[in-house]
């Protein structure tokens, strides 16, 4: 019985150290080239998607600084440093990457419908903490 609970123990904590992998945030391929915009938003998000917040944010903003006359990506790397932000229900954050979107993107694209959107979930958020 002893051995079942110890092998048990075992595999629990393996499966815990290799499932919360941390993710390392690099923006140039083996040779050097920066990653393009369409990289650093999949990169992002799989961050993101890895629960490593941090590092999703800092693929964003490196859009933001690296690709700036690029509007289809600068404006989903806004939406997405708020979506960010919003999931660590950093909500005055998120609202002001949300609305950087309408101001600097406003059009009919994807984001700021998204961004529209997100706006409203933060305002029944907050009117329901009051």
């Amino acid at each position: 019985m002893n051995n079942k609970i110890l092998l048990l123990l075992v595999f629990l904590t393996f499966t815990l150290l290799f499932s919360c992998q941390t993710y390392k945030y690099n923006i140039t391929d083996s040779t050097g080239n920066l990653y393009s915009p369409e990289k650093l938003l999949l990169e992002g998000q799989l961050a993101f998607d890895n629960q490593s917040y941090d590092v999703a944010i800092k693929y964003f903003m490196t859009i933001l600084e690296k690709y700036p006359d690029n509007k289809e990506f600068t404006s989903w790397a806004c939406y997405e440093i708020g979506f960010v932000y919003f999931t660590m229900k950093k909500y005055d954050l998120a609202k002001q990457w949300f609305t950087k979107v309408l101001e600097q993107y406003n059009g009919s694209n994807a984001a700021v419908k998204l961004a529209t959107y997100m706006l409203q979930k933060i305002e029944e958020i907050m009117k329901k903490k009051k």
